[in-house]
């Protein structure tokens, strides 16, 4: 019997020879004991290495994010205008459970730290976050004031010492 995946003839669990891309993929993700699918397989990116995947066989065909693939195999098309937040922070987790279509504004929302990166300030408070001129998040507003309060005080000691 002749069945069709991904626009693939298939025969029995082989794509012209060669496993369905699921069973593929599946080669490539290794279960963890908190519920992430870790992803094993090739990843790409500097800042935020995320895994990726060609469901074709041949060096031409397309390569796709790992974890949107297998989103979009398993539970849904993801909606236009939608991105996949991982609920779990782990960029390499594939598990669709860990996997929440959400606005690209509530996704940043959800991976801005509550706190400061030396833990004392709120940075749910407006007031403690600093901007820069295009109106980008910079980070604690509070800890730079300090940061520039003992610059200038070690710059003032060392200008009566000279």
């Amino acid at each position: 019997m002749i069945k069709y995946c991904l626009g693939y003839a298939v025969k029995g669990d082989l794509v012209g020879g060669a496993a369905l891309p699921l069973d593929r993929f599946m080669r490539y993700v290794e279960k963890r004991d908190d519920g992430c699918w870790w992803w094993t397989g090739w990843t790409a990116g500097t800042t935020g290495v995320y895994g990726y995947f060609r469901p074709g066989t041949k060096a031409r065909d397309p390569h796709y994010v790992a974890h949107r693939w297998l989103y979009e195999q398993l539970v849904a098309q993801i909606p236009d205008g939608l991105e996949l937040d991982h609920l779990c922070r782990n960029h390499l987790c594939v598990n669709p459970g860990h996997l929440d279509p959400v606005t690209p504004l509530e996704n940043r929302r959800r991976t801005r730290l509550p706190v400061c990166r030396s833990g004392i300030h709120d940075l749910t408070i407006a007031a403690n976050i600093r901007w820069d001129e295009k109106g980008r998040r910079r980070g604690c507003k509070r800890c730079w004031l300090d940061r520039l309060n003992e610059r200038n005080r070690i710059k003032r000691e060392a200008e009566r010492g000279a």
